[in-house]
């Protein structure tokens, strides 16, 4: 969150203070992009689960507490 406050403060020095943007706004607006892309994936997801088939099991690489190698 700090390095996204930082480029939003550089991007506004480096406008000339031209833009009337402020870091609450350019949360507000990340925050919605970022809940259409959470929105769109889990769309896509669901997509390529009905093309590709749904797995019967989960792959045995993905299972927890196995060994590896």
């Amino acid at each position: 969150m700090s390095e996204f406050a930082r480029e939003a403060v550089l991007g506004q020095v480096n406008a000339g203070g031209t833009s009337k943007m402020t870091l609450e706004g350019d949360l507000v607006t990340l925050t919605g992009r970022l809940h259409e892309l959470d929105r769109l994936l889990k769309t896509l997801g669901t997509l390529l689960g009905k093309v590709l088939g749904e797995p019967a099991e989960e792959p045995k690489e993905h299972r927890g507490g196995g060994n590896a190698g």
